[in-house]
């Protein structure tokens, strides 16, 4: 039995593993405009304004909860600790800690979870450097927070916790902007959340997390629909 020639074995390869090019349709040229129905959707799409996800909004909408804007118009004392919602970011769950207060200024506090160690010079260190840099930065950039905000102190928080979970190393979170009436798991402050097993105060990343986390802080209230 003669065996098959090796160009016949090339081919029948070839096309059972249908490496051999296929002849492709040419492309449809389109001659006609669109239909009218197809301006109109365009012009919907980029006329109409988006609403803000307005959380008391729907809150009153739906739920029939008619809850102040604001838990004051005036600042109030701050205390030497507080209790504080915090996030798991890994299992999405939400656990209440106590934290205590370790800088305080016109602009901003910083708050450290009970029991998480952390360096209190550079967490001073950090706090000079957000004031002179970081704020005036990012308000110059893209505006500025909602002030006097919902606790009526133009104050931002910045609450330093051991771990919010998994990757996470800080983050903000706008459901902290309404009332406990809207959202029972509010801090009803405008703040962030900084993990300590993520950042350092003393690091550039640190920095870069808050300016970044500020931003968002920012955005929710001058960009609402974004």
């Amino acid at each position: 039995m003669k065996s098959l020639p090796f160009y016949l074995i090339l081919l029948l390869f070839l096309v059972g593993c249908q490496f051999l090019p296929t002849k492709k349709p040419l492309a449809v040229v389109i001659t006609e405009p669109p239909s009218e129905s197809a301006y109109e959707s365009l012009t919907a799409v980029t006329s109409t304004t988006i609403p803000a996800r307005d959380m008391a909004q729907l809150a009153r909408d739906f739920q029939g909860v008619d809850a102040p804007r604001v838990i004051s118009t005036e600042p109030t004392p701050i205390s030497d600790s507080d209790s504080f919602w915090i996030k798991n970011l890994s299992d999405d769950s939400t656990v209440q800690i106590n934290a205590n207060r370790v800088y305080l200024s016109d602009a901003l506090v910083m708050w450290v979870e009970e029991g998480a160690e952390v360096d209190s010079a550079a967490l001073q260190a950090a706090a000079t450097r957000i004031e002179q840099e970081i704020l005036p930065t990012n308000r110059a950039f893209f505006g500025t927070e909602w002030q006097p905000g919902v606790d009526g102190d133009n104050r931002i928080h910045i609450l330093h916790i051991e771990n919010a979970g998994g990757m996470v190393a800080a983050y903000f979170w706008s459901g902290d902007e309404y009332v406990t009436a809207v959202n029972p798991y509010s801090n009803q402050r405008e703040m962030l959340t900084i993990s300590l097993s993520a950042l350092e105060p003393d690091s550039e990343e640190y920095l870069a997390a808050v300016a970044h986390e500020l931003e968002h802080l920012i955005q929710w209230h001058t960009d609402a629909n974004e």
